[in-house]
């Protein structure tokens, strides 16, 4: 795989040992740039310019498509930390994100694990006594 047109890295345009004009950045072997016809000042002659700085390569996933499988989909993930806890972590320490992601996605779910066993469970519990008291009162009438 090649790159895109058009981007380059520092390091591929540099040629220590051909003149650079500064205004339109061509190298020439000449005095004077043939593009803008400029004299190239001392500075910038072979030899005299300043070396490039190297810059490193970034991590990037945008030139790359990753396969994640179905098991590690997020869908799948949060839905086996519902039905089963222990698996779905699992599943999370396992899968190819990134490890912040994780620790926020971890920390997220059990939050929301809580929430659901504190605030919703007492509703659901108190809704299901005030229907059997219901039903016992209309039984003794």
């Amino acid at each position: 795989m090649g790159r895109m047109l058009g981007s380059h890295g520092s390091e591929e345009l540099d040629r220590p040992d051909l003149n650079k004009c500064p205004d339109c950045r061509c190298f020439f072997d000449g005095e004077s740039c043939p593009l803008c016809g400029k004299i190239c000042p001392e500075e910038m002659r072979a030899g005299n310019r300043v070396k490039v700085k190297i810059t490193k390569k970034r991590r990037s996933a945008s030139d790359r498509v990753i396969f994640i499988p179905w098991y590690h989909g997020w869908l799948f993930i949060i839905l086996m930390f519902f039905v089963m806890p222990v698996v779905g972590i699992i599943l999370l320490c396992t899968s190819p994100y990134r490890l912040r992601t994780k620790i926020i996605v971890i920390v997220s779910l059990i939050v929301g694990y809580i929430l659901i066993s504190m605030v919703l469970m007492p509703l659901i519990l108190w809704g299901e006594t005030m229907i059997f008291t219901y039903l016992s009162s209309m039984k003794y009438q």
